[in-house]
């Protein structure tokens, strides 16, 4: 967990509703051990963030496209994907 990450979505973060609370969460989970590194699943999240798997695939993609995550690997059957938090 990370309380930097926490810290900078509440400051900066552009979002309200459930992309903020999705963009805490990856805010919650990033670990700066691990170069900002985030290794997670799409059903993980939606249990998280109580939401559905599509909201959290929307959400992933517009946070990729607004230049808060860099997805390194996608998600596989076999393995969580890969981010990095920006």
């Amino acid at each position: 967990m990370s309380d930097r990450g926490r810290n900078y979505v509440d400051a900066h973060s552009p979002y309200s509703g459930n992309l903020f609370l999705i963009h805490y969460r990856l805010g919650d989970l990033e670990n700066d051990t691990y170069h900002h590194r985030l290794f997670m699943g799409v059903p993980y999240m939606a249990r998280k963030c109580r939401c559905s798997k599509k909201t959290i695939q929307r959400a992933l993609n517009q946070f990729v496209e607004d230049g808060f995550l860099e997805r390194l690997e996608p998600e596989t059957a076999e393995r969580a994907g890969e981010y990095v938090f920006l």
